[in-house]
């Protein structure tokens, strides 16, 4: 065998040693759709939007929830039902000027809770929660804005918070969101 085919076979060698190393058979969440808060990384997985009609404003109430996989949105009968398991979730009182879906733009933080149009006036995490006992920790955000990028039909959310005890959260979602009238 010559030098060259030598050398072949080693490289050869070597990537099969590389690319079969990964013992890993299951599949990796999506890094993208994550919150980041206080050092930690809580993946998110899915979502929802209660739409509640007009406020006293003439503009649109709409509720945003996102959730980290092990939590488990209910609806009966098209209404939305409650929240089991555990988990991580994100809550949102928003309002907008389309009730159709969650309009693009960027929504801020109103600590006044004017109900003005782009604004919410109430948002909270809840961390390593477990809805039929009520047990986790519930932070809530004094500060902040959600941008929402895209919307037909996929939505992209970036959010970037401050909670009550001035640390920051961002978080990154992409993906659909169920609709609840």
């Amino acid at each position: 065998m010559s030098l060259h085919h030598k050398q072949l076979v080693v490289c050869a060698l070597i990537i099969f040693a590389i690319t079969a190393c990964n013992t890993n058979d299951e599949p990796s969440p999506d890094l993208s759709n994550s919150i980041f808060y206080d050092g930690n990384e809580y993946y998110l997985e899915s979502g929802v939007l209660l739409h509640k009609g007009l406020s006293e404003k003439e503009c649109y109430k709409i509720d945003l929830t996102l959730v980290s996989p092990g939590l488990t949105i209910h609806a009966v009968d098209g209404e939305l039902a409650g929240m089991s398991g555990f988990g991580h979730s994100m809550h949102f009182k928003l309002f907008a000027a389309s009730n159709d879906k969650l309009p693009l733009g960027v929504y801020r933080f109103d600590i006044n809770q004017t109900q003005d149009t782009n604004t919410f006036d109430y948002g909270s995490i809840l961390l390593n929660y477990t809805p039929e006992t009520g047990i986790g920790t519930e932070l809530s955000f004094s500060s902040g804005s959600i941008e929402v990028s895209a919307n037909n039909p996929k939505y992209e959310l970036t959010i970037n918070c401050i909670t009550n005890e001035g640390k920051t959260l961002t978080a990154y979602y992409s993906g659909f969101l169920s609709d609840y009238f």
